[in-house]
């Protein structure tokens, strides 16, 4: 039930900005943990290692994307 809380909400703001802010000034990075633990208090070795390859995987699909953003910066 708290997924879906927390879920709600993010998709909420999501939709909120994609709305307020041009596309060209708006960029949602963020992944499924299909892997990792989302349990907050989860800093086990191995979670932050799946933490990471979560991180690396997002890094290598939307680079161009993360590029566009940071040259709007």
């Amino acid at each position: 039930f708290v997924v879906v809380v927390f879920d709600g909400v993010s998709d909420e703001v999501n939709y909120q900005l994609k709305r307020v802010l041009a596309a060209d000034r708006y960029w949602r990075f963020q992944v499924e943990l299909t892997l990792a633990s989302d349990h907050l208090d989860d800093a086990s070795e191995g979670n932050l290692s799946k933490l990471r390859g979560h991180a690396e995987e997002l890094l290598a699909a939307r680079s161009d994307d993360l590029d566009r953003a940071i040259a709007a910066l």
